[in-house]
């Protein structure tokens, strides 16, 4: 089924019916129940690869961590996961295992899967950061936190140790 169908079904435009599953404000309550309770009887199902081709968002971010069993790290997975639960988005989770190599070859995946934004932790052994600029350079947003890198221009998430053991 596709949202011509669905228009033609009801008897209105595609883009009314586009607007009333995206809940626009311009699309009066009456229509946008019909398009709901249509779409529900049908079992209608958006295409995200269709949306993501138009928006040019795939929804979708990774995330990277240099160790999954680790409470720190999966204090940050359960708060990323619960953001992007908020905000729509789906997140793909993977660990380096403190492995440059392999967080190399993690990073270059999910610019093939044309993620929206990238989550990274950097492993203990990275010692080049060529793949965080091939991020860049691709206009996908970066996000470095804990080990973070000081030569790449993306957002950090920092922690200052010694004003938190001042604190303390």
């Amino acid at each position: 089924m596709t949202l011509k169908r669905i228009s033609k079904a009801l008897g209105i435009s595609i883009t009314t019916v586009s607007k009333a599953l995206n809940n626009y404000p311009d699309v009066s309550d009456n229509t946008r129940q019909r398009v709901l309770d249509y779409v529900k009887e049908i079992g209608f199902t958006p295409n995200t690869i269709a949306a993501s081709l138009r928006t040019k968002e795939s929804k979708v971010v990774g995330l990277i961590l240099p160790n999954i069993n680790h409470f720190f790290f999966n204090s940050i997975l359960q708060g990323v996961l619960n953001s992007a639960e908020k905000a729509g988005y789906l997140v793909l989770v993977l660990s380096s295992e403190e492995s440059y190599e392999l967080e190399k070859k993690q990073v270059e995946r999910l610019l093939q899967q044309k993620v929206d934004g990238i989550f990274i932790s950097l492993s203990e052994e990275t010692y080049n950061t060529q793949h965080l600029n091939s991020v860049l350079e691709s206009e996908v947003v970066l996000v470095q936190f804990d080990k973070i890198s000081k030569l790449i221009h993306s957002s950090k998430v920092i922690i200052d140790d010694r004003e938190a053991a001042n604190l303390a």
